[in-house]
């Protein structure tokens, strides 16, 4: 679902615009020590940078940052 939202905003925003896409669930999943979370999370939210990546590959003077806010080590 986090793809197709990140796609869908992307084609509803005006030009220029920012859009900030969270995988809000990896925390939450790192927290609780729920590996299995983690990875599917990690998948879904790596299909969403795709869509971003996608669309920055197609578009001049596009910008896709992708970056972490915290690190947990285990």
């Amino acid at each position: 679902m986090l793809a197709e939202a990140t796609k869908v905003g992307i084609e509803y925003l005006s030009k220029p615009f920012f859009l900030l896409i969270e995988g809000a669930q990896i925390d939450s999943f790192g927290h609780r020590n729920d590996i299995l979370g983690i990875v599917i999370e990690a998948i879904h939210f790596d299909k969403a940078i795709t869509e971003a990546i996608n669309y920055g590959d197609t578009h001049e003077n596009t910008l896709v940052i992708i970056t972490a806010d915290h690190e947990r080590l285990v």
